[in-house]
Parts: C-alpha cells; sequence; structure tokens
C-alpha cells in the first residue's frame, strides 16, 4: 500500500513510502499504529498527520510483548543478514 507521504526513519535515513498490516493486508495507517521500518528494523508510531515519530519507553515495551511483531523482526533480521552487500 502506498502511504499518503514518505517518512524518513530516523535510524537508517530510509524512505518509506509504502507498507502492509502485519497480516498482508493494505491499511490506512492511523495515529498510534506501530511501523518498523523493513530496512534496519526500527520501531516507529504514526502521528495523526501521517508522519512518524519516536515511541514512547512504554510504547515500545507494549509494542514488543507481541509474539507477532517479535517474529516479523526477527524474520527481517535474517534477511538483512543474508541479503548481499
Amino acid at each position: 500500500m502506498k502511504l499518503g507521504s514518505v517518512n524518513t526513519c530516523p535510524e537508517c535515513g530510509n524512505k518509506n513510502d509504502s507498507g502492509l498490516g502485519i497480516e498482508h493486508e493494505a491499511l490506512i495507517p492511523r495515529e498510534g499504529d506501530a511501523s518498523i521500518c523493513i530496512v534496519c528494523g526500527h520501531v516507529m508510531i504514526f502521528k495523526a498527520d501521517g508522519a512518524l515519530r519516536e515511541p514512547s519507553e512504554d510504547e515500545l515495551i507494549e509494542i514488543m510483548r507481541s509474539k507477532t511483531v517479535r517474529e516479523m523482526m526477527a524474520a527481517l533480521a535474517v534477511i538483512r543478514r543474508d541479503r548481499p552487500s
């Protein structure tokens, strides 16, 4: 799904302009939804205007409680590790 705007990951500088829901459905992100950078795995939170911000400590703890999110982050780590340079 193409997002309405391009967001830059504050961790790696990747330009993120699209995404998928956790179950691969195309969703319009809402304020407070989490986003994971596909390049570096950095976790961010959508603001009301579609921009991204850093999560609070409490938000990050809550996000990381999700088994699905942890599995997704582990899969992304394997993809990054195995990607040719």
